[in-house]
């Protein structure tokens, strides 16, 4: 009887599966990229105190293209110069980076019917502008405050007095705002000096309003809710050839 012979491949028990080809392998996940726009803040002196900063360029960020055109769509939406509302989310939250938020406008609900939390917080920093701006008109008809921009918008941050506060242990916590020093004994008085107001005018016509792409957005996003409208057709010239 003849005898068998079983031949094993070398390295295993049994033959190796074929590796697949490259291009049958799953492709890696890639998130969409995140479209930014390079804001330059070239501002030298603090306009609450007349000046030099004593950090420059702080609010020169990258900030989300995306949020941008949310927060121009709800302020045209709102009657609210885009401008504005771009320079409060700036100087509240870095345009979101620090909190969705933008305007950090706690006590205002959105619209309902809104698709997104980004939808959603534009919405809110434009009501809350709105509603501040109706205030100050009131507060300058009663005579609390004089003529001037830069009180229109203090208002929304507050009119009240500013002062040194005090941790647990009674050691001071802030003695400064917006480069201004403060005690207890002299608060900074935001009637008499609206620097809230003041830092937020110069970071509109400073950094915001002088940035091409935000001056590009303002003029293509329509407002929300709205359409956007179309450039007029090209007219067709005929032209007439005697033969």
């Amino acid at each position: 009887m003849s005898k068998a012979v079983l031949r094993v491949p070398v390295g295993g028990g049994g033959a190796k599966k074929p590796s697949p080809p490259p291009s049958a392998a799953l492709p890696l996940y890639k998130p969409k990229d995140t479209v930014v726009v390079k804001l330059e803040d070239k501002r030298k002196i603090n306009p609450a105190t007349g000046r030099p900063f004593n950090v420059m360029g702080a609010k020169g960020i990258p900030a989300n293209e995306d949020d941008i055109k949310a927060i121009i769509a709800h302020a045209k939406a709102k009657g609210i110069d885009p401008r504005t509302a771009l320079a409060i989310a700036l100087q509240e939250t870095n345009i979101g980076r620090e909190n969705p938020n933008y305007g950090s406008a706690w006590a205002t609900f959105e619209d309902e019917g809104l698709p997104d939390d980004r939808n959603k917080n534009a919405n809110i920093l434009a009501k809350a502008i709105k509603e501040k701006m109706a205030y100050a008109t009131e507060l300058r008809r009663k005579g609390v405050i004089p003529e001037g921009e830069e009180y229109d918008l203090q208002t929304y941050n507050g009119l009240g007095l500013l002062k040194t506060q005090l941790s647990g242990t009674g050691q001071p916590i802030n003695t400064s705002y917006y480069g201004i020093p403060v005690t207890a004994q002299q608060p900074l008085d935001l009637k008499r000096n609206p620097a809230y107001g003041k830092i937020v005018k110069q970071l509109r016509d400073e950094v915001i309003g002088v940035n091409p792409r935000i001056s590009e957005l303002i003029e293509s996003t329509p407002a929300y809710g709205g359409q956007q409208t179309a450039p007029p057709a090209a007219k067709k010239v005929v032209v007439r050839v005697k033969k």
